[in-house]
């Protein structure tokens, strides 16, 4: 990997030189001015009831990863210009009778504009580094980082242990969750700190658009016990798959808020997830694809295209899945009886159709709202979206 890095920006040691970064919170407090803020998913249930139930649900589930780190700190030494990386992770749950829970991580984003960050590492996702000095240990360079990026909100690092992986260090960080209170974040393509799902690491490798470091991934396919919660039976926890939508800016913070606070779905509240392209077509351009106005308001130009899009970002659970489009008579079924997929599975997989239902980007509808859990909100970077183009790779966020 390139060592060219914004370590500098999150460590307390080096040059004292001012950095030209803003400084990184792991908590982003909500935006009380104009402009977007964060959307606020109230619970119904005494906030104290929750935070007891989050407890005793997160005893129900393991992550396994001491069985993989070394805590022997004394066998690491001081040698210069050796990588550390701090990986910072979190259990979240999502509430409901069937309690479901996952697994996020910390990832820095390389920014997209600077003119100091090589053009191959533009909008990239890393863990959090600093390089030795040769002075400090590493254990002391990775809790000056994690203080950095957690704005020292712990009274005292408490490192789970750590991995090598050749001649890099990763030390392992657990973040707790101090409030119930979910909120659903608006972020822009110049926001540092991302929560990656492991889906978006493992399997898609980006996070929205922004490509994920192959260090970061590799880690994980070669210690899988990192990937995957356990039950008390030992078995491994479903990850939920990453999934978009989009709508028309104004109108997606009450669908997000619909779909969060819907105890179940039907025909007429159901809602359909997909890629971020599928989702960039919903928060793009009108259902027709013909002007639109709203209020007196004209939202959607000639080619209905909205003069402002945004998109939502989703945790899925899509457990027991029926998959639509292996044969033709699969789709021939699903047109004639649409909702019978219900009776048997919790999730209908829609792979790349053709004919009377025809899509090019993957997309799945869910049983229950509970299968799901809202995570950013973007705007869309409408000079991206010239024209509709279901291939395209070119759609960006603001």
């Amino acid at each position: 990997m390139n060592t060219v890095s914004k370590y500098r920006a999150f460590s307390a040691s080096g040059n004292k030189k001012k950095s030209p970064h803003k400084k990184i919170k792991l908590q982003k407090d909500l935006d009380t001015r104009g402009g977007p803020k964060h959307l606020i998913l109230s619970h119904q249930n005494d906030q104290g009831e929750i935070q007891q139930s989050i407890k005793q649900q997160m005893m129900r589930v393991v992550y396994p990863i001491q069985n993989i780190l070394n805590t022997d700190y004394t066998l690491l030494d001081k040698t210069k210009n050796t990588k550390i990386f701090v990986c910072i992770y979190r259990l979240k749950i999502v509430e409901s009778s069937q309690p479901r829970h996952y697994i996020e991580y910390l990832l820095y984003k390389y920014s997209g504009t600077s003119k100091k960050v090589p053009s191959e590492l533009k909008n990239s996702l890393i863990f959090p580094f600093e390089v030795s000095n040769g002075r400090n240990t590493y254990l002391q360079i990775a809790n000056k980082l994690f203080n950095a990026i957690t704005d020292g909100i712990y009274a005292k690092p408490d490192p789970q242990g750590f991995l090598e992986n050749g001649d890099d260090i990763y030390f392992f960080y657990q973040s707790a969750e101090k409030n119930p209170i979910e909120a659903v974040e608006y972020r822009t393509s110049e926001d540092q700190i991302w929560w990656a799902l492991i889906d978006e690491i493992c399997n898609h490798k980006k996070l929205i658009t922004f490509p994920i470091r192959s260090h970061v991934y590799s880690l994980f396919y070669t210690n899988p016990t990192l990937i995957y919660l356990r039950d008390n039976n030992n078995k491994d926890i479903e990850i939920p798959t990453v999934g978009y939508i989009g709508a028309y800016y104004k109108t997606l913070p009450s669908v997000v808020l619909q779909i969060s606070l819907s105890p179940n779905s039907d025909e007429n509240n159901e809602r359909v997830f997909g890629s971020f392209v599928y989702a960039v077509r919903e928060g793009g351009w009108s259902t027709d694809f013909k002007p639109l106005t709203i209020e007196g308001v004209e939202v959607a130009n000639k080619n209905g295209r909205y003069t402002k899009g945004a998109i939502a970002r989703f945790a899925v659970f899509l457990e027991n899945t029926d998959v639509v489009g292996v044969t033709n008579r699969d789709l021939e079924m699903y047109i004639k009886t649409p909702n019978n997929w219900k009776k048997e599975y919790n999730s209908l997989f829609y792979g790349k159709l053709k004919g009377k239902i025809q899509s090019q980007n993957p997309h799945f509808k869910i049983n229950t709202f509970a299968q799901q859990v809202p995570l950013t909100y973007h705007y869309l970077d409408m000079k991206t979206l010239k024209q509709w183009d279901p291939t395209s790779v070119s759609y960006r966020i603001e």
